[in-house]
């Protein structure tokens, strides 16, 4: 399966469906299943962006206080990359204040369109790389939070 690594808050966010586009700086042609890695480097202000609105809040609904308490080097979710848009205003304009803010939404980026977000139950560990990546998937895992 294809995975993506995101450094937290990112990767939980989309874990718990409160974020449903990537935004890159590059497109794929690929669709399909894909894994939603957490990474275990952090960039300098995640810990911060994890405190600030619409961050903290959305947070907050799933009981997450502090970006420290989440999970990192890990999968978090599985869902589905059903489309890849080219950025620009009008496209944009489509989203709520919230995914805007979840993103880099620059004219000239990618909208990674994410579907089908199932939870892992327990985030399985795993080593993260840049661009996608393979993960193989252990069929002993924990069953998927449906929630």
């Amino acid at each position: 399966m294809k995975a993506l690594s995101l450094h937290q808050p990112w990767a939980s966010l989309v874990a718990l469906g409160e974020k449903t586009v990537e935004t890159r700086s590059w497109g794929t042609k690929y669709r399909g299943p894909l894994a939603i890695h957490a990474s275990l480097s952090h960039v300098g202000d995640d810990l911060f962006v994890g405190s600030v609105e619409p961050f903290a809040s959305a947070l907050a609904r799933h009981g997450v206080a502090r970006t420290l308490e989440l999970p990192r080097a890990c999968v978090l979710a599985v869902c589905v990359l059903e489309e890849v848009h080219e950025i620009d205003h009008a496209f944009a304009s489509n989203f709520s204040e919230d995914e805007i803010a979840f993103g880099d939404w620059s004219a000239g980026r990618f909208a990674w369109m994410l579907a089908d977000v199932t939870r892992l139950v327990v985030p399985i560990p795993a080593r993260g790389r840049q661009g996608l990546w393979d993960w193989t998937v252990d069929r002993e895992a924990p069953n998927a939070d449906h929630e």
